[in-house]
């Protein structure tokens, strides 16, 4: 294709015809279009008077012409189709449209109707009539439409099996934000071809960079590819050719042919004009290439988007110019095998001096193939293949190659649980959970710098309630056990009464811990939920199959975290996400013995679904370690003596007067907390973990320094000691590519229809008041008195009933437990102005409703009751006499999770109401099966009304006696549909099913 400014001889016949056929006209031009097949379509003014009239003529039959009216501006150009661009119109947002030889609308190829606010004056056509280049600048609502970035640029019309498609070549700014230029030259010609075959071509356009120098440039378009391609300078202004230059302006015309040869005007500087002609390839041209993937912190996982360097050289004498196409592939060794994975076919644009190479940046997506070694997490290499095409016919086959260095894809996930922790949630660095946060970052610094999983290791630190209610359940238990110790004392001193009234004590305190623990593992189990959802939300991959297999799941937990953790496992199972290990350290479970499982919150040996897990055991029971009175955790020196006395100080508070102090431990005491009492994890073989005693570091491993000592054994010299790095991270620090450990494809080791109680949900402990009476202290226990003042001072506290129910109710004011013949009550009278009688509770999604009795002894005006969930108020109740006790409902609707339920008395002080309470109780909507039916011979399918967002268990038995867990189900909706499946073979069964607490 050629294009002309000016008419040339042989068309002055054609003018000649024109005039004596058609209509008499003044010139020729300015603008004439001749194609490669010898079509012509040209300009002519056919005014013969002082004025200008032009159109646009194109020959027709015989002699005659078929013409159009076009504006003086306009720079048509014909394809070999016989096809023709122009802008059509002055205006700068006139639009660019297509006519054929015959001068019929074909198509409008850009308007203002898009969003165009300004279209180049030249567009360009390709020889075979597909594509389409113009200047034109986007504005926001047309970049919306179309799906692009707004702003000015080069842009491409394409014939696509859809209709024509319009793409960005180029912009003000490149993929990754970087300025490319500051304009672009609408009055230029854009030029534009590619090969016969296939959706790719190359664009030529002139425009100013981004240091203001004025170019030739070319950018390829693929329709293959999603992304704007850099463009590349041919040529700028500040540049020599051959000993000529600088160049002061450029023209194009028809500027690029279909083997991708470029041609164009230049003037320079001094006022020499010249043809300058650009050759795509060279038979002394040699290419070469490279690829590597760019190291960072993005995940490398299937479906995710990250960035190779690829660099093109050219190692032959003579210049290269022109496009490159590039392919890229992801292998296992570096080979174009059959399990080999195309990631991404490009075209990019090179223009290189001899002996010069040139970088850039791609973004690739990762895939996952369904070959072995390419199914799941493992050693890659990127393949990247140049020159497919031949359009470069002197690249060797041994150039057209290059392969990556290694690198591994996959992520390891390391989540943190934290155990109780008696600090703040808002002060993470204190404690247990700061030294969590420790324990993640050395693990993350365990991959050498250079080693193949740098960058691949991240981590989750929970952060949860972990101290409400299990702080009174924790350290009233420890205060039992202290008075184990002192009974154990006693007897050898034989002073047995001391010991009958220790031992006593012991047991209420045993009794009152287990009133606090029905609550605080409910905090644990809404934890374990949150966990769960953080991971599927910010971390795993929606597709639980591929994050099975590419991301590395390793739960570490302390004390209560473990429990937590195991819950975790239990939830993503249930998902089909699979757990690679799990790790207890000193985990703290309902298996504990000597009285320390009755407060554990989930069942660590019947809960935990991994591929791994394992057991880390500590030297010195809990006892042991509280009975050494401080204890370094971390940065932190814990007090024992101080909270116990503190616990001590917070229950039995009922006038300002403190009943309990704690002296210290008596070497009695001292030598059974630490020989007698077994308070820590037991071995958990039998339940597929691994047990290892964790040996201390510069004294006894026990609950308080585990995790540190967990975290510090990567500095110890005996490799079995280094427990921290006993696991797929630490054993994985190569720097090389042939030293990493394979990859696992372990089964799970699942729980199989372990036998289960029906728990309870969420209750208010002791609503009736009934069990405080049971802990009360006869009189005749006043006279013994014992030489431990901690001892006498909580058989003080069980004594008074208003001092047990400090145990269990936390209050304000005048609150009294009274008692008449037949029932006991809580009492409240209201002469302080923040009389209240509340405690702690966790409600889940289906609490209903609040129930109590109320006996208002003395109303007085004004006076009212109100019923509190943290700062929710869920009602109030105007006082009235009432004649005795009456049955009262609150809806709980909106009060769900974690708070403290309480009554508040409101009314003036100085005539005080008086109000009794009793047999308070929540109620909670029941699970329903809607319909339970056999589908598909082997499926059992249920519908049921439940919560959204809940997750339900199904259980099964043979005798409606022993129930065994079989599934776990989130319920999606209210009204939710899921199957099961079972064997055909299976004997009769009955089913039943449970929301998971």
């Amino acid at each position: 294709m050629l294009a002309f400014r000016r008419s040339e001889g042989f068309l002055r016949h054609k003018a000649d015809i024109l005039e004596r056929y058609y209509v008499r006209s003044s010139g020729l031009g300015p603008a004439v279009t001749v194609n490669n097949s010898g079509g012509t379509a040209f300009m002519a003014d056919v005014d013969v008077g002082f004025t200008s009239s032009y159109v646009l003529a194109t020959p027709g039959s015989g002699v005659t012409f078929n013409t159009i009216p076009i504006w003086l501006g306009a720079a048509p150009m014909m394809a070999d189709d016989g096809n023709i661009v122009w802008r059509h119109g002055e205006a700068p947002n006139s639009p660019i449209v297509l006519y054929s030889q015959k001068l019929a609308p074909v198509a409008t190829i850009a308007n203002a109707s898009q969003g165009f606010t300004a279209l180049g004056r030249v567009p360009g056509i390709s020889d075979d009539g597909r594509f389409v280049a113009f200047y034109g600048d986007l504005g926001a609502a047309g970049a919306t439409a179309l799906g692009m970035k707004p702003g000015p640029g080069i842009f491409l019309s394409y014939q696509s099996g859809s209709g024509r498609v319009i793409k960005r070549l180029a912009g003000l700014t490149g993929t990754d934000g970087s300025a490319l230029f500051r304009g672009f030259d609408g009055n230029q010609r854009i030029g534009v071809n590619g090969p016969q075959q296939g959706d790719r071509a190359v664009a030529v356009f002139v425009a100013t960079d981004a240091g203001g120098a004025k170019g030739v440039w070319i950018c390829p378009f693929d329709a293959r590819s999603t992304e704007e391609q850099r463009p590349t300078a041919v040529v700028r202004q500040s540049d020599q050719i051959d000993g000529v230059g600088p160049f002061d302006g450029f023209e194009l015309l028809d500027p690029i042919n279909t083997q991708g040869k470029v041609a164009f005007l230049a003037a320079t500087s001094s006022g020499q004009a010249l043809v300058i002609a650009a050759q795509q390839q060279n038979p002394s041209a040699s290419l070469g290439s490279s690829i590597e993937l760019v190291s960072s912190s993005a995940p490398v996982l299937p479906g995710k988007d990250v960035a190779v360097t690829i660099t093109i050289r050219n190692d032959g004498p003579d210049a290269a110019l022109g496009t490159l196409l590039a392919e890229i592939f992801l292998t296992a060794d570096g080979q174009l095998g059959d399990s080999a994975l195309i990631l991404k076919t490009t075209s990019l644009p090179i223009a290189l001096s001899a002996g010069a190479s040139q970088s850039l940046q791609l973004p690739i997506t990762l895939l996952s193939g369904s070959s072995p070694g390419m199914d799941h997490a493992g050693l890659r290499k990127l393949v990247l293949r140049i020159n497919a095409d031949n359009a470069f016919s002197d690249v060797k086959s041994g150039q057209a190659l290059s392969i990556s260095p290694c690198f591994w894809m996959g992520q390891v996930i390391n989540v943190v649980t934290h155990g109780f922790n008696p600090n703040p949630l808002d002060d993470d660095w204190l404690v247990f959970r700061g030294v969590g946060y420790s324990l993640a970052q050395t693990m993350n610094k365990i991959p050498q710098p250079g080693s193949v999983l740098e960058n691949r290791v991240t981590f989750y630190i929970s952060k949860w309630e972990s101290r409400m209610e299990f702080f009174g359940a924790f350290f009233t238990l420890l205060a039992a056990k202290y008075h184990d110790a002192y009974a154990m004392d006693a007897e050898d001193r034989l002073s047995f009464a001391a010991a009958i009234a220790a031992r006593k004590v012991a047991q209420n305190l045993k009794e009152a811990a287990r009133s606090h623990v029905r609550n605080s593992s409910r905090y644990a189990a809404d934890a374990a939920t949150k966990i769960f959802n953080d991971l599927r939300s910010q971390y795993l991959l929606d597709d639980a199959d591929l994050a099975s297999r590419y991301q590395h799941i390793h739960l570490i937990g302390h004390s209560r975290g473990a429990a937590v953790n195991a819950r975790v496992s239990k939830l993503l199972f249930s998902k089909n996400y699979k757990v690679a290990e799990y790790t207890a350290l000193d985990g703290f479970s309902t298996d504990w013995p000597d009285d320390g499982g009755t407060i554990g919150d989930i069942d660590i040996a019947e809960e935990t679904v991994a591929d791994v897990k394992v057991n880390y055991l500590v030297e010195q029971d809990l006892a042991a370690a509280i009975a050494l009175a401080k204890v370094q955790v971390g940065q932190v020196v814990l007090e024992v003596q101080v909270i116990l006395d503190g616990l001590a100080l917070v229950l039995s508070i009922a006038n300002d007067e403190q009943v309990v102090a704690f002296p210290g431990f008596s070497p009695g005491v001292t030598h059974y907390l630490t020989t007698s009492f077994n308070l820590r994890a037991p071995a958990r073989e039998s339940s597929g973990f691994k047990d290892v005693m964790l040996l201390g570091l510069g004294g006894s491993s026990q609950h308080l320094n585990i995790i540190t000592n967990y975290d510090y054994s990567g500095r110890r010299s005996d490799i079995e000691q280094q427990y921290v790095l006993q696991n797929f991270v630490g054993s994985n620090r190569a720097t090389r590519c042939d030293e990493i450990v394979p990859y696992s494809d372990n089964a799970n080791q699942i729980p199989i229809e372990t036998e289960t109680s029906l728990p309870s949900p969420p209750a208010i402990s002791d609503g009736s008041f009934e069990q405080i009476p049971k802990w009360q202290l006869p009189s005749s226990a006043t006279n013994i008195i014992t030489d431990d003042p901690y001892v006498d001072g909580w058989r003080r506290v069980f004594q008074d009933p208003t001092l047990i129910l400090s145990l269990v109710w936390r209050s304000s004011g005048n609150v009294l437990l009274e008692s008449d013949s037949t029932n006991t009550f809580a009492t409240l009278t209201g002469t302080s102005t923040n009389t209240f009688l509340g405690q702690p509770v966790f409600l889940s999604l289906y609490a209903k409703s609040l129930l109590f009795d109320l006996a208002v002894k003395n109303p007085e005006r004004n006076s009212k009751m109100q019923v509190w969930f943290t700062d929710k108020l869920l009602g109030e109740l105007p006082l009235t006499a009432s004649g005795g006790f009456k049955r009262q409902t609150m809806d709980l609707a909106g009060a769900t999770g974690a708070g403290d339920l309480f009554f508040r008395l409101i009314g003036p002080t100085n005539a005080p109401a008086v109000i009794s309470l009793d047999n308070i109780a929540l109620t909670y909507t029941p699970l329903k099966i809607v319909s339970a039916q056999i589908t598909q011979a082997t499926n059992l399918t249920f519908v049921i009304d439940a919560k959204a967002d809940s997750f339900i268990v199904v259980e099964a038995s043979l005798d409606l006696k022993s129930w065994g867990e079989i599934a776990l189900r989130e319920a999606l909706a209210d009204r939710y549909q899921f199957s099961i499946s079972e064997p055909p073979n299976r004997p009769q069964r009955f089913y039943r099913l449970r929301v998971l607490e």
